[in-house]
């Protein structure tokens, strides 16, 4: 595709002349100018202007169809011309929410690397909210997520069961035994920040239960799951996170789990990507996710 075909793209991703140009590392005035001989050529208005922001006309979204396949059949000839001759490359950014991040997708990244060398990959790590909205304005090509909430704009696909557990520190001297959800609501307890998936997973167990966060004794909101970790060493309480975040400190007799009869912590991990769009690239660390064996 020539340049003003991803210039027509930017904008009808973004919707904004200003955010292409900074998208695209142009000028304003060159995307407008982009847009203007473009229209010429196709001999139609692609964009109706509305102050600073501009929208699709009818036609607009019909060439935006059709530069999206011809987007996609150009990458996917690339990418199997390069597989051909055993030197695909590309770059690659993968969002991950902070306990996918950091205890699951490094080994993954890892074997991926080692089959395709040539390719860049960049790892970004934020709680589920903001990888989402990562996805959604593009500066990310794909996302793994831990929350249950969906956005009509994405694409979801199940990836792996998680589980959270109740955790103390090996210096709790209350004698806690096994939990029942009366005694979880006086227990001083430690959660993860605002807009945490793991925060979400917990509420929504929680209201299934009919209990409300406001009848728990929450002391504090931390920002990962490694800040819990080291809170609970020193803390005289509980925390809830993923099964996979401690199992070195389960090893090691840092922390100890505590069973919980009247309430499980289940989840699922998601994979998603931006609907209308598709890259060879993207699709083949997918496919390398599903199925990496543990």
């Amino acid at each position: 595709m020539d340049f003003r075909s991803l210039v027509f793209l930017s904008v009808a991703r973004n919707l904004n002349f200003t955010k292409a140009a900074e998208e695209l590392h142009i000028s304003q005035p060159a995307v407008t100018k982009h847009i203007k001989l473009l229209e010429e050529t196709l001999e139609t208005t692609l964009f109706e202007r509305k102050g600073s922001r501009v929208i699709l006309t009818s036609e607009g979204y019909l060439v935006q169809k059709h530069y999206l396949e011809m987007h996609d059949i150009e990458n996917n000839l690339l990418y199997e011309l390069e597989q051909r001759n055993n030197k695909t490359k590309g770059v690659l950014r993968i969002g991950g929410s902070s306990t996918i991040a950091q205890y699951v997708l490094p080994p993954i990244i890892a074997k991926f690397h080692q089959r395709f060398p040539n390719i860049r990959i960049s790892l970004i790590s934020s709680n589920s909210f903001h990888i989402l909205e990562m996805l959604h304005n593009s500066h990310i090509d794909i996302a793994f997520v831990e929350n249950h909430s969906t956005r009509s704009d994405l694409n979801y696909k199940y990836w792996m069961d998680d589980e959270l557990v109740i955790i103390t520190g090996m210096k709790t001297k209350a004698s806690i035994g096994e939990l029942t959800i009366d005694k979880l609501k006086k227990y001083p307890l430690i959660v993860r920040e605002i807009g945490s998936g793991t925060l979400e997973v917990i509420e929504h167990t929680f209201k299934e239960h009919h209990l409300a966060m406001e009848e728990l004794n929450i002391r504090m909101h931390l920002g990962s799951t490694e800040a819990m970790k080291h809170f609970l060493s020193e803390f005289e309480g509980i925390g809830i996170v993923s099964n996979k975040a401690i199992q070195n400190e389960l090893n090691w007799n840092q922390l100890k789990t505590i069973p919980c009869e009247d309430i499980k912590f289940k989840r699922a991990f998601r994979i998603s990507t931006k609907k209308g769009e598709s890259r060879r690239l993207v699709d083949s660390f997918i496919e390398f996710a599903l199925s990496y064996n543990f």
